[in-house]
C-alpha cells in the first residue's frame, strides 16, 4: 500500500509538473499574441485584453513583462489605467526590479493626479550608484542641510503643481517636507527666495534603490503636493529636504531618465547647512566615488498642462 501511495505521489508531481508547464507555455503564446495585435495589427484594445490574460500567469517575470506592455498600450491611448498599472507593478512585482524600476520612471512622467491634467516639467534624473549624495534634511532653518539643483523654464512659463526629491534614508514616516525655489543663485550668492514652504509631503518606496548588501539605505521619493504656483520664465533652483531625524542624502544622477532643462548634466547644484557658511557648489563638498564627485541631484517639478 505504501509502495502504491509513493508511486501515486510522484505521478501526481509529475502531472502537476507537466500542466504547469503547458499552461506557461500557453500564457507565453498569449503575450506573444498580445505582441502580434499591439506592433503588426497596431491594435491596441485588442493586444490589451491578450496582456491582460497573460499578466495572470503565475511566471512572475512573464506576468510583470505582459502588465509593462499593457500599461504602454494604455498610455499610446491616453488612457488613465496606464498609472493604475505602473503603480500595481511597483506595489506587487517589487522583485521584478527592472520591471519595477522602469514603471517606477514611467510614474514620475506621468500625472500624479489625473483630475488635474499634470505632467513631469522637469526631473533631473535618476538614482546613479558611485556617485555618493549630499546631506538633505530639514529640522529647523538653524539645524538643516538642503541641495539646491537648477531648472530652466520655457517661453510661456510654468504653472506648479507638486515638486519632489529623490533621497536614500535609513527613515520612514516623513509627513513634512521644506522646499524653496530660488532665482539668481551661484556660490556665495542666495539669490532672491521665489516661493517656499514648510508642507505635507508622501514618502514612496523606489523600487530598486536599496537596501543592499552592507547598505542599509533605502531610496524613498519626497513629494509636495497641492500647489499651484506660476512661474515666469528663467532659471531657477529647487531644493525639497524631509523633515525627520535620521539619515536623508539626496540621490546624485547623471540625468537617466531626465526631462526638460537641463537633463542632469550641467553641474550647478549647490550646498547649504549649518556645517558650512553660505551656500557652495555641492561638488565642493562632496566626496567621491567609484564614478566621480557629485555635481547633480534628483529633484523635480510637476506642472499644470497648458489648457
Amino acid at each position: 500500500m505504501t509502495m502504491k501511495r509513493a508511486r501515486l505521489r510522484i505521478l501526481a508531481g509529475i502531472l502537476c509538473a507537466v500542466t504547469c508547464a503547458i499552461a506557461v507555455q500557453s500564457d507565453e503564446a498569449t503575450f506573444q499574441a498580445g505582441i502580434q495585435k499591439e506592433v503588426v495589427d497596431g491594435d491596441l484594445a485588442g493586444a490589451i485584453k491578450f496582456y491582460e490574460a497573460a499578466a495572470k500567469s503565475t511566471n512572475r517575470p512573464l506576468a510583470v513583462k505582459a502588465l509593462l506592455r499593457m500599461a504602454q498600450c494604455y498610455e499610446k491611448t491616453g488612457d488613465s489605467r496606464a498609472l493604475q498599472t505602473y503603480e500595481r507593478i511597483a506595489r506587487e512585482f517589487a522583485d521584478q526590479k527592472a520591471a519595477a524600476q522602469q514603471a517606477f520612471a514611467r510614474l514620475a512622467l506621468l500625472t500624479p493626479d489625473a483630475k488635474i491634467g499634470a505632467l513631469v516639467g522637469w526631473y533631473n534624473g535618476d538614482w546613479q550608484s558611485g556617485l555618493p549624495g549630499l546631506a538633505n534634511w530639514f529640522i529647523s532653518p538653524v539645524e538643516s542641510a538642503r541641495v539646491y539643483d537648477d531648472f530652466v523654464v520655457p517661453e510661456r512659463g510654468w504653472t506648479v503643481a507638486a515638486v519632489f526629491s529623490n533621497n536614500r534614508m535609513d527613515f520612514s514616516g516623513v509627513t513634512y517636507a521644506a522646499w524653496e525655489i530660488r532665482a539668481g543663485m551661484a556660490p556665495g550668492r542666495s539669490g532672491k527666495k521665489v516661493a517656499a514652504g514648510l508642507s505635507p509631503a508622501t514618502q514612496t518606496v523606489i523600487p530598486g534603490t536599496g537596501p543592499f548588501e552592507h547598505d542599509p539605505l533605502v531610496g524613498y521619493r519626497i513629494q509636495v503636493d497641492g500647489l499651484h504656483l506660476r512661474l515666469a520664465p528663467g532659471r531657477y533652483w529647487l531644493s525639497v529636504a524631509p523633515v525627520g531625524m535620521g539619515n536623508s542624502w539626496i540621490s546624485a544622477t547623471l540625468g537617466r531618465n531626465a526631462v526638460g532643462e537641463p537633463p542632469g548634466n550641467n553641474g550647478r547644484a549647490l550646498f547649504s547647512g549649518h556645517t558650512v557658511s553660505g551656500f557652495v557648489a555641492a561638488e565642493r563638498v562632496g566626496r567621491a566615488g567609484a564614478n566621480g564627485v557629485s555635481k547633480d541631484f534628483s529633484l523635480g517639478v510637476v506642472i499644470l498642462k497648458d489648457k
